[in-house]
């Protein structure tokens, strides 16, 4: 594990009410020490501590932080508590000048102080305007070099997107790419660029997606959002291995796109977006706008400019916290939280660092009342999440053998209050049905009296369509199933998506006016039954005149501050309507409901059979139809 076994425990041997050594607790029992050990206070107060400032990976705060986790699992009676530091190579965050300038064309100022510009040129690369860049904002990974041409709105940058500008006989070739942050990961993006000619990109959150409900502007028109743009999790100059020297060979990281790429914010990008001035764009991009510009002849072009090698040394440190098995003590079961955050990081990295310390507590505090789980849990505070979970990556690199034998399962606490209308599960398919006991178990913090699978359930609709999801491949958990073979999930509260219907209809079939802004008196469902409505109305489901479901887009809402300085508790707070508390209690009791079946039940309770029901679905979009 990194720093040798876990010696022998030194919980209380017994376990309930002489029961047998295999039987679990019952579940009322359960439930009330749920309800006595859980407590909203103190995973509070590790958010408050975790998101009080910036701690990026292998920073000073970040070290401190660390320490202090270190205690808090020392501290909770575990059967032991270390850290691992790991050398490897750290992006580095380049100095930008956030101040317009203008100057003469016979005039070439130098850059000063900075390695990351954006500016207009003249014909000779004469400096004519510098435009303004978020100074806490930058591209994880990207090359260096000077990206200069025209400009072209990609809209997402995602394959349709591409194709539409090909209809319209719109290249990218030779240009600049502004393309709209929300569908898909910078990484494909920019990747997608690339390939369709892009000699740069410039990545950028539209309002129209992060603002909030009630008239929030989210992020606000100057605030750009940090991404990493490579294709992949770990270090991306020792895919496979884990990294030993923390240096970075010469050259650019393998398996990057090879176009230079930076985030800008909305301001900047609409000042952009005006200087387009040729092919109509289609209304549902940028209604009344344009699709491309081209410099003419001596005129003027867009550069980006990256200067410097991008990486630094660096060293990352990661927390393990072991509460030894008593019968099984080399079977593994794995539950992990990123800890760093170059914002405060209260949704990134202070929810999910507080859930831990506080399962933590809750199991150790069990064992001392006469409970010890089969199977060793394995409490882990990974750094380096930031920048394509480094920590956890690389961790897993390193010990192949024991992962492939010795692992049951991971729970991935990443992201776990990112809203607070819908619980989502990303999981591995042998785990739904694990998930949906856990479920059962634990009580909604929305609707009293109701359990969470109760609130989630529809009628006619299995569970499932609304809380299962497949592994998302920049989660923490991926690289566990994706290389290791682990079965694994991740969990939490999300945003309810918001609905912009193209008709809406009345309760007699009756088209009524609708758009972005439509906000009517009264909305009907499917069987006609009137639904409230207002200006703060979300409805979950909207359904037209024919009984047919509506597409969604997501709001705005705590998962578009993950990676800007607006990641605060008080932000995080006021988006949640003070049921942070709550929400994250919840995700707590069903983490650890989840863990007391994997950790102490005989059989391991998964599902191999969901594998090859998955793999049927998947396939079966490729079946050759009969003529």
């Amino acid at each position: 594990m990194g720093a040798g076994p876990v010696p022998a425990g030194s919980a209380p041997d017994g376990v309930w009410g002489g029961a047998s050594e295999e039987a679990p607790p019952p579940r009322p029992r359960l439930r009330e020490l749920l309800r006595r050990h859980l407590e909203e206070e103190k995973i509070m107060a590790w958010v408050r501590l975790v998101s009080a400032g910036p701690h990026g990976a292998g920073s000073g705060r970040g070290r401190a932080l660390a320490q202090s986790v270190l205690g808090a699992l020392a501290g909770a009676g575990l059967t032991r508590a270390w850290s691992r530091p790991q050398p490897l190579p750290l992006p580095t965050r380049g100095e930008v000048t956030a101040v317009v300038i203008v100057v003469t064309p016979d005039l070439c100022p130098l850059t000063q102080g900075g390695e990351v510009t954006l500016r207009w040129v003249g014909p000779e690369g004469e400096e004519l305007e510098r435009l303004p860049l978020d100074p806490e904002a930058f591209c994880a990974w990207s090359v260096s070099g000077n990206a200069t041409g025209g400009l072209v709105y990609g809209h997402f940058g995602r394959p349709q997107d591409l194709s539409e500008l090909r209809a319209r006989g719109v290249s990218a070739r030779g240009h600049v790419m502004l393309l709209r942050l929300g569908r898909g990961s910078p990484a494909h993006q920019v990747a997608a660029a690339a390939a369709a000619g892009a000699v740069g990109v410039l990545l950028y959150p539209d309002p129209r997606d992060s603002a909030g409900p009630g008239g929030d502007p989210g992020l606000g028109g100057d605030t750009a959002v940090t991404v990493h743009i490579q294709d992949g999790l770990g270090d991306p100059f020792s895919r496979g291995f884990p990294s030993f020297s923390g240096r970075a060979p010469p050259g650019p990281p393998p398996g990057v796109p090879p176009i230079p790429a930076h985030p800008i914010s909305a301001n900047t990008a609409a000042r952009l977006i005006r200087s387009l001035d040729s092919r109509p764009a289609p209304p549902r991009w940028l209604p009344g706008g344009s699709l491309r510009f081209l410099p003419p002849p001596g005129g003027r072009r867009l550069q980006l400019s990256r200067a410097g090698e991008g990486t630094r040394p660096g060293t990352l440190t990661s927390v393990f916290g072991a509460l030894r098995g008593r019968l099984e003590p080399d079977c593994y079961v794995i539950v992990g939280a990123r800890r760093d955050s170059l914002g405060p990081g209260a949704a990134a990295s202070g929810v999910g660092t507080a859930l831990l310390l506080e399962l933590a507590r809750f199991f150790a505090a069990i064992g001392r009342e006469g409970f010890q789980l089969r199977r060793t849990l394995l409490f882990v505070s990974w750094d380096g999440g930031e920048f394509g979970h480094l920590g956890a990556t690389e961790w897993l690199e390193g010990y192949p053998e024991l992962l492939h034998t010795k692992v049951a399962a991971y729970v991935s606490l990443d992201r776990a209050v990112l809203g607070g209308d819908r619980f989502v599960v990303r999981t591995s398919p042998t785990l739904v049905n694990l998930v949906e006991s856990a479920l059962e178990q634990v009580e909604s913090p929305n609707e009293g009296g109701k359990s969470l699978l109760e609130q989630l359930s529809r009628p006619g609709r299995g569970w499932e369509s609304e809380v299962i999801r497949p592994l998302s491949p920049d989660s923490a958990a991926f690289p566990f199933t994706a290389a290791a073979g682990v079965p694994a999930l991740e969990l939490g509260f999300e945003e309810g998506p918001e609905f912009v219907p193209k008709h809406i209809f009345n309760k007699h079939g009756d088209k009524m006016a609708a758009g972005p802004e439509f906000v009517p008196k009264h909305i009907f469902n499917k069987h006609g039954d009137k639904m409230a409505a207002g200006p703060e109305f979300v409805r979950k489901h909207i359904f037209n005149k024919h009984g047919d479901k509506m597409a969604a887009v997501s709001p705005g809402g705590p998962r578009w501050s993950l990676g800007t300085p607006r990641d605060t508790l008080p932000s995080l707070g006021a988006r949640l309507r003070g049921r942070l508390p709550a929400l994250a209690r919840a995700v707590a009791a069903v983490a650890a409901q989840l863990l007391l079946r994997l950790g102490h039940e005989p059989r391991l309770p998964l599902d191999p059979g969901a594998l090859g029901d998955a793999l049927v679905r998947q396939l079966a979009p490729l079946q050759v139809r009969p003529v």
